[in-house]
C-alpha cells in the first residue's frame, strides 16, 4: 500500500542526479563503488571516500564541508545509499526484462543456469521452472500470483519498482527465522523495527517499549518528513529566486560597470574640453598683450632712438665746430649751433611708460584646487555618500539651523564647495518642505528653515539627485520656549 504511492523517477533523470560519484565521475556499482551517504545526505562512492577519509577521525563533506567523525570501523561504517542501491537494481532489472536477458531464479540455487521463467508477486522473487511447480503444487504457495516472464516482458511499462522490494525478514537469532519484520518499536531508545518474536521477547511495553505496525509506524514519520520536505521545498524556492536575482546582477553587473566608466570618461573629457579651450582662450589673450605691449615698446625705442640720434648729430657738429672751425666760421655759425642746440636741448624727454614688470597677469589660484575635482561625487557599493549633520535653536518659531557635511566613501569629509545638494525635512504631519543648501565655503553647508510644530522632523538629503544616508536623519523639534 505504501510501496503504490511512491514517485518513479525516469532512468535518464535518475542517471544523471544519482547513479555517478561525483568525486570520480564513475558509476555506482555493488563493489568497491558501493554508494554511501553522510549525515549532510550527500553521496559518494566507497572508494572515494576512504581515499577522503584516510586516517582522520573527523572529516569534511567534500561538496558541503559539513565535518562528520568517522566511524570506528571506518568507511564501512558508512551507511549504504539504499536508494541508489535500489533504482539500481531496478533499472538493471528491467533492463533485462524489456531486453530478454538472463535472470536467475531468486528463490532457490539449484538451477542457476535456467533462467526465470516467471515473477511472484507475493514472495516478490524471479523464479526458475522448479520454483515455478512448486508453487503451483505447494499448499503454502499455491495462492500466490504468478506473473509470467512473456507478460512483462509484452509489458510497455516491464516491471514496477515496487515489486523489487522483497519482504525483510529478522536477523536476530535462530528463534527468528522466517520472521517478517512487521513492527516497529517507536521508544526513543530504540526506534528500530522488529518482527513479533522481537515484540514478544525483548520489546514488551511493561518495560517501556512501544511496538507498533509498520504501516502506523511508515505514516507517521512520513507525514513528518513530508512537512520537513514542504519547508525544504519552500527555501529552496527561496534560494532559487536569489540565484536567479543574483545571476541576473551578475549579467547586469559588467554593462553597469561599463556604463559607469563611460559617464566618468565622458564627464572628465569635458572637464578636460573646456579646460582646454580655457586653456587656448588665456594663452591667446596673453599673446594679445604680448603683441600690444611689444608695439608699444617699438614705438618708444623707435621715439627715443631718433631722439638720441639727434642729440648726438648735433653735440658732435657743435664738438667739431669747436676743434676744427677758425675764429670767423665759428663767430659766423655760432648763431645757427647755439639755436640748433636750444632748441634739442629744450625738447623734454618723454619717460620709459611700459614696463615688463606690469605686463598683464592670469588670475588663478597657485595650485589646481582639489574641490574643483572633488564636485564629481562618486556613490559606491553597498551604501550610499553620507552626510553627517548639526542642528542648533531647535525650536517652534524660531529659525532652526542645520550644518551639513558631505562625508566620501572613505568615511572622510569630502572638504568640496559648490555640490548641489538637495534637502527636504518632513514634519510630524508628514508633510515635506523642500529647503535650499547655502555653500559655507569650507565642504560644508548650512539650512536653515523655521519649523511650525514641536516633534521628530526628518532629514532627506541628495546629491546630484541621488539619496544620501543621513546621520541623523531625525531632529526633534521642542515647543516654543516659555519666558
Amino acid at each position: 500500500m505504501a510501496d503504490a504511492k511512491r514517485v518513479q523517477i525516469s532512468k535518464d533523470e535518475f542517471d544523471e542526479r544519482f547513479l555517478t560519484c561525483k568525486l570520480c565521475e564513475e558509476p555506482y556499482n555493488d563493489e568497491e563503488k558501493i554508494p554511501k551517504y553522510l549525515p549532510c545526505l550527500h553521496t559518494y562512492c566507497k572508494s572515494c571516500l576512504s581515499s577522503h577519509i584516510g586516517t582522520t577521525m573527523e572529516f569534511d563533506c567534500p561538496e558541503c564541508r559539513q565535518k562528520t567523525q568517522t566511524p570506528h570501523s571506518g568507511v564501512d561504517g558508512i551507511p549504504n545509499n539504499f536508494i541508489i542501491q535500489n533504482q539500481r537494481q531496478y533499472f538493471v532489472t528491467q533492463e533485462k526484462v524489456t531486453k530478454k536477458l538472463f535472470i536467475p531464479c531468486q528463490s532457490c540455487n539449484r538451477n542457476q543456469d535456467a533462467s526465470a521463467i516467471s515473477f511472484c508477486m507475493n514472495c516478490r522473487a524471479f523464479l526458475c521452472n522448479l520454483c515455478d511447480e512448486a508453487h503451483a503444487y505447494s499448499l503454502g504457495l499455491k495462492t500466490h500470483e504468478l506473473k509470467p516472464m512473456e507478460e512483462l516482458t509484452a509489458s510497455s511499462k516491464g516491471i514496477d519498482e515496487s515489486m523489487l522490494r522483497r519482504k525483510t525478514y529478522c536477523s536476530r537469532g535462530r528463534n527468528h527465522q522466517n520472521q517478517e519484520l512487521t513492527l516497529f518499536c517507536d521508544s526513543q531508545a530504540c526506534q528500530s523495527t522488529i518482527c513479533l518474536q522481537c515484540a514478544f521477547l525483548d520489546h514488551n511495553k511493561a518495560d517501556g517499549h512501544e511496538p507498533i505496525e509498520i504501516e502506523k509506524a511508515l505514516g507517521k514519520y512520513t507525514g513528518i518528513i513530508q512537512k520537513k520536505l514542504e519547508v525544504l521545498k519552500k527555501r529552496s524556492n527561496v534560494l532559487k529566486t536569489l540565484i536567479r536575482e543574483v545571476d541576473a546582477d551578475q549579467a547586469n553587473l559588467k554593462d553597469s560597470s561599463t556604463n559607469e566608466q563611460r559617464e566618468i570618461t565622458n564627464f572628465f573629457n569635458q572637464l578636460f574640453k573646456k579646460l582646454e579651450i580655457r586653456k587656448t582662450e588665456l594663452l591667446s589673450e596673453v599673446k594679445k598683450q604680448e603683441d600690444l605691449v611689444e608695439s608699444c615698446l617699438n614705438s618708444e625705442m623707435n621715439d627715443l632712438e631718433l631722439e638720441l640720434t639727434v642729440t648726438n648729430s648735433t653735440a658732435e657738429f657743435a664738438e667739431h665746430a669747436l676743434k676744427h672751425s677758425s675764429d670767423i666760421e665759428l663767430l659766423t655759425a655760432k648763431d645757427d649751433i647755439s639755436s640748433q642746440m636750444d632748441k634739442v636741448s629744450s625738447k623734454v624727454i618723454s619717460p620709459h611708460v611700459v614696463k615688463v614688470e606690469e605686463f598683464p597677469h592670469c588670475f588663478h589660484p597657485t595650485d589646481v584646487p582639489e574641490c574643483l575635482v572633488k564636485r564629481a561625487v562618486f556613490v559606491g557599493y553597498g551604501g550610499k555618500t553620507r552626510c553627517d549633520i548639526q542642528a542648533i535653536d531647535k525650536c517652534v518659531g524660531t529659525e532652526c539651523k542645520i550644518t551639513i557635511t558631505p562625508h566620501g566613501m572613505d568615511g572622510k569629509p569630502l572638504g568640496v564647495s559648490g555640490i548641489s545638494l538637495d534637502t527636504t525635512i518632513g514634519g510630524p504631519d508628514e508633510k515635506l518642505t523642500e529647503t535650499t543648501a547655502i555653500d559655507n565655503g569650507d565642504g560644508t553647508y548650512r539650512v536653515i528653515f523655521r519649523p511650525k510644530q514641536h516633534g521628530r522632523h526628518s532629514v532627506m538629503i541628495k546629491i546630484y539627485g541621488t539619496p544620501a544616508v543621513v546621520k541623523p536623519n531625525i531632529i526633534d523639534i521642542k515647543d516654543k520656549l516659555k519666558t
